[in-house]
């Protein structure tokens, strides 16, 4: 077996009404048990469920934007409201739960740069300090597996990272199955250390 140090909710959204009843019940084992329990979430439904998730006391809250411009967001989304849900969610967690982490998450697609380069400028004025950028590097039906451009990808890394460094945004770049440092390694990619590149840690079975 392997020991338990962390619980992260993901996929499907925890905090839809029609499923906050499992999210609850992991938050409160984690609370319980003293296991730092968190949750990514679109931000849709956190508004009207932060008072249920006070007394749970979640490590960490992550909602994902994919834009900081509110009508590309919601294009992307599909959803006309996703954006403002989403920021009154955060400014609601923000004020409520003062115990927990709360930081957003988001998704560079190839060729998406122009999407989050403002995102640095729009968290500082949210009070968020932290970012983690999710980069796209699989595409396409293509065996391996299809990639966006290496030389391209990079740039926008590093690029996120300047704006980030600029207005005082911890940026955090998730490499959870080491496709990242695949590439680096296999192309030189140079200055990466410039980058905070956070890969997961897989302990070993007891």
């Amino acid at each position: 077996w392997y020991p338990v140090g962390a619980i992260c909710i993901q996929g499907r959204e925890a905090t839809n009404p029609k499923r906050f009843d499992y999210t609850r019940a992991i938050l409160a084992y984690g609370r319980d048990h003293k296991i730092p329990a968190s949750f990514v979430t679109n931000g849709l439904w956190l508004e009207q469920q932060v008072p249920q998730l006070v007394p749970l006391a979640p490590a960490k809250i992550s909602v994902s934007l994919d834009a900081s411009d509110p009508d590309e967001h919601d294009a992307i989304r599909k959803n006309p409201v996703a954006f403002s849900r989403a920021v009154a969610g955060l400014r609601a967690a923000q004020k409520q739960l003062t115990t927990t982490s709360i930081d957003v998450t988001s998704v560079l697609q190839p060729g998406g740069r122009e999407y989050l380069i403002n995102m640095p400028v729009f968290l500082r004025e949210l009070g968020i300090a932290k970012w983690t950028v999710n980069p796209v590097t699989m595409a396409g039906d293509e065996t391996p597996g299809g990639i966006a451009d290496h030389e391209a990808l990079f740039d926008d890394l590093f690029a996120l990272q300047e704006q980030s460094k600029k207005h005082e945004v911890v940026l955090t770049i998730d490499d959870e199955f080491s496709t990242l440092w695949n590439i680096i390694h296999a192309r030189k990619i140079q200055d990466v250390d410039k980058l905070r590149i956070k890969r997961l840690t897989r302990p070993d079975r007891l």
